[in-house]
């Protein structure tokens, strides 16, 4: 006989109810107790506790409290096993919350997998681009956690743990690339992880457990086993082969009968120059206004350019992060042939002093105060990785944006 989880509309007592029963006596205060109503009345119940929990590990997880998002979702995951929005969460909780160290890839899969199992037919397709870009993000940040460790002291374990960890990015990107077929970034992530590989084979390390005469840590070449280098060439040409086909096609150059030089200015040339000019016009002023209403005020307060990178400073009204990198993107778009680096004010004075008093500044501990104390974000664009960082600055640290 199945029982179904109820409440005593009296006494608010749990109950196990056999379904099949209309009448049941309460075992707490003995009232009568109607099945039906007493299953309703535990259903909203537990409703309105997912509801609850949902929200508290949500509004966890914006404010980057990963650890209390995680134990939240992991509640909601308690009363209500197959929710989707829960496994999700915990996926994405446990893949920011690895170190270059401890890497959570499996509580990573596992939550996405779940998700996927558990969701509705119409929304697979959805909760697998949401997946497949959560690997994404996930594996960036990490790897930007483990190749940092690699700027101090380079020794072998460190190689290992960077090896180990490409390795890891490269599979969950599989997985992601199969998650959606579409995903041009995967593969190029895919490609950039097998060429770092390829570049960690015969690097410089100190080998601390072999000491010079002097007490100095030997300098060593990391070697990568064949198997695994010949692997990486092979990922290479796999995915470079998919990367073109995903890519879209440059348009073919086609070979025009040159102009008389002499008609030019006819009539009908002249029509077609004027009805050019006023499309033209016409749809920049469309695009404007659509513009102003989708994005808030902002202006570009300083633009220079040194011989490293174009560094810029914006000033922006609105501190949401979906307009810090729409802004972002924009800039790069029309700035694609160098590294970037944007900061983001809403001072306006300060934003258009900030480069002045940082290039006058010798001191990197003053900038960086500066840069903490007064700037809400920044980007930075490596143009020969082809990477997007946007970070935030939550309570003086600054944040990688994986949410927008």
């Amino acid at each position: 006989m199945p029982f179904k989880p109820a409440k005593c509309p009296s006494c608010g007592g749990d109950l196990q109810v056999p379904e099949e029963k209309d009448i049941i006596i309460c075992m707490y205060c003995g009232t009568n107790v109607i099945v039906r109503e007493a299953i309703k009345i535990a259903v909203t119940t537990i409703n309105s506790n997912v509801n609850n929990l949902l929200k508290l590990a949500t509004d966890a997880q914006d404010s980057y409290n990963l650890t209390e998002a995680y134990n939240y979702f992991n509640k909601v995951l308690e009363i209500e096993i197959n929710n989707t929005t829960a496994w999700l969460g915990k996926a994405h909780c446990a893949g920011f919350m690895s170190t270059a160290y401890n890497f959570r890839s499996d509580e990573l899969i596992l939550g996405i997998d779940n998700s996927i199992i558990y969701s509705k037919p119409e929304e697979i397709e959805n909760i697998k681009i949401k997946a497949s870009d959560l690997i994404i993000f996930v594996c960036h940040s990490s790897y930007l956690i483990t190749s940092a460790e690699l700027k101090e002291y380079r020794t072998k374990f460190k190689f290992d743990t960077l090896l180990n960890n490409l390795l890891t990015f490269i599979h969950l990107l599989e997985r992601a690339f199969e998650l959606n077929p579409n995903s041009l970034i995967s593969v190029s992530k895919i490609i950039f992880y097998n060429k770092q590989i390829l570049d960690v084979n015969e690097l410089k390390y100190y080998d601390y457990s072999d000491l010079d005469i002097y007490g100095n840590a030997r300098k060593k070449y990391y070697y990568i086993d064949s198997l695994i280098l010949e692997n990486a060439k092979k990922y290479l040409i796999k995915y470079e082969a998919i990367k073109k086909t995903l890519e879209p096609s440059t348009t073919n150059h086609i070979s025009k009968k040159p102009k008389n030089r002499y008609n030019i200015f006819n009539v009908n040339t002249i029509i077609i120059l004027l009805f050019i000019i006023v499309s033209i016009t016409l749809y920049l002023l469309v695009k404007n206004i659509n513009s102003s209403n989708k994005l808030p005020y902002y202006e570009i307060m300083n633009n220079k350019d040194n011989d490293t990178a174009l560094l810029m400073t914006i000033y922006l009204t609105d501190t949401n992060q979906k307009y810090i990198k729409v802004i972002g993107d924009s800039i790069i778009k029309n700035n694609d042939n160098s590294n970037i680096y944007i900061y983001y004010f809403n001072d306006k004075e300060i934003a258009s002093n900030f480069l002045n008093d940082k290039i006058k500044s010798k001191s990197k501990n003053k900038n960086d105060n500066f840069i903490q104390s007064n700037c809400f974000a920044k980007m930075k664009y490596d143009l020969i990785n082809n990477e997007i960082v946007y970070f935030k600055n939550i309570n003086n640290e600054w944040k990688i944006i994986t949410n927008y």
